[in-house]
């Protein structure tokens, strides 16, 4: 059991650097089924910024303009990388 509690430590101390100040505390305290009430709004609330995400339009402008000036690029990577692994097939016979 010592490996396992240096691992959920390890995984507390990772997630405490994305909790807002004084999260971590009154998480600590809470009790199991507040901790699975918790558990429950904070689902919602990442589907409801989800929801809101796919319909701001603002930025699904944004990312169809980044996916066609990245595409040339893309591309270019994908040929490249087909050329490696085909010629590393070549060498392989």
């Amino acid at each position: 059991m010592p490996q396992q509690d240096a691992i959920i430590d390890d995984l507390k101390f990772k997630y405490k650097k994305t909790l807002p100040i004084g999260m971590s505390e009154e998480l600590d305290s809470m009790s199991d089924d507040d901790l699975k009430r918790r558990i429950i709004d904070s689902e919602v609330n990442i589907k409801t910024h989800n929801i809101e995400r796919s319909q701001d339009e603002d930025l699904t402008q944004a990312k169809d303009r980044v996916k066609e000036l990245e595409a040339p690029y893309k591309d270019a990577i994908k040929t490249q990388k087909a050329i490696v692994n085909y010629a590393t097939l070549m060498l392989d016979q």
